[in-house]
């Protein structure tokens, strides 16, 4: 745990939504649909927040990362 605000300030170096959909291209996809789902047509809030004695130490919102972002028109063929 002591190492959870590096490992998401990391993730947001990267294209993937979630820890868990870079565990396979499956679950890649899974997870971008998902949240893009549920911030974007749901509207609801989705991020990750990691605290150490009830402060807030890191905060990770994957829709609003710029490489996450970029493959927002993969998903196309779920809303046709």
């Amino acid at each position: 745990m002591a190492l959870a605000p590096e490992v998401y300030q990391q993730l947001a170096k990267t294209p993937f939504p979630s820890l868990y959909g870079m565990a396979a291209w499956s679950e890649d996809v899974a997870e971008l649909v998902s949240i893009y789902h549920m911030t974007t047509q749901l509207k609801q809030p989705f991020y990750i927040v990691v605290t150490k004695d009830n402060a807030e130490v890191a905060r990770f919102k994957p829709m609003k990362n710029e490489l996450v972002g970029r493959r927002v028109g993969q998903l196309v063929s779920f809303y046709e």
